[in-house]
């Protein structure tokens, strides 16, 4: 035994469209193709998941159902957090999810060993634990959700992955670092620059031509010589 272990079979080839690149925004990948996401219940916008593996709504559910696929009842109830829930504060939101509970003089309090839908927070229902009231999460509070990375938002509480055409000229775009809008990370030639909006196809600068002026008969005698050859 080695740590090298020879592949036991051939890897079938394949020139679908996921076996060569990544599926576009919008589609999800399917038996080593790429299919575009059809409608959901409820959701005025579909789009896919960053991983390409399910449709989601890009947009807030109507009737106030919860879920990234608008497939949870406004009042259904938290359940044990997942793993990314333990890594939120109680009363916080991220990731799609929200975490019940709360932290008052250092410790948690409430249900904060449930997680429900992002979307809970401040819907006015009370989804934490048995329905009681749980800190930060029921109340019709002020609150606005961010878009979770890489989606950025296009108003009206759509959030959508960047593409191409978001950037003239860009060939791959990405969220900036504030995750406020896209910039390009590959430019088509000739272009360069997080807007891509610089071109190397601008006509040269001409060097300018050095040329020194023939002396003058003024120029020639300023050093006090009379300009005679000496006998």
């Amino acid at each position: 035994w080695t740590a090298w272990q020879p592949l036991r079979g051939a890897i079938p080839a394949s020139d679908a469209p996921c076996a060569e690149d990544e599926c576009a925004v919008s589609d999800v990948g399917t038996a080593g193709a790429c299919e575009a996401c059809g409608a959901l219940d409820h959701c005025t916008h579909v789009t896919s998941a960053p991983a390409r593996d399910r449709c989601i709504c890009a947009a807030p559910c109507d009737d106030e159902r919860l879920g990234a696929a608008c497939e949870v009842n406004a009042d259904a109830l938290s359940e044990t957090c997942p793993h990314d829930g333990w890594k939120l504060l109680p009363g916080t939101s991220n990731g799609g999810l929200f975490r019940c509970g709360s932290v008052v003089d250092g410790a948690a309090t409430g249900w904060y060993g449930h997680c429900i839908d992002a979307a809970a927070r401040c819907n006015g229902v009370r989804n934490c634990g048995d329905g009681s009231f749980d800190g930060q999460d029921e109340l019709a509070c002020p609150f606005v959700a961010a878009c979770d990375w890489p989606a950025v938002a296009r108003g009206d509480g759509v959030c959508l992955e960047c593409v191409p055409e978001d950037v003239p000229n860009c060939l791959d775009a990405a969220p900036t670092l504030d995750g406020a809008a896209c910039e390009c990370m590959r430019c088509a030639t000739p272009w360069l620059g997080p807007a891509c909006d610089v071109s190397l196809a601008a006509a040269p600068t001409t060097a300018p031509t050095r040329t020194t002026p023939a002396p003058t008969a003024r120029t020639a005698l300023s050093d006090g010589s009379t300009g005679v050859a000496p006998a």
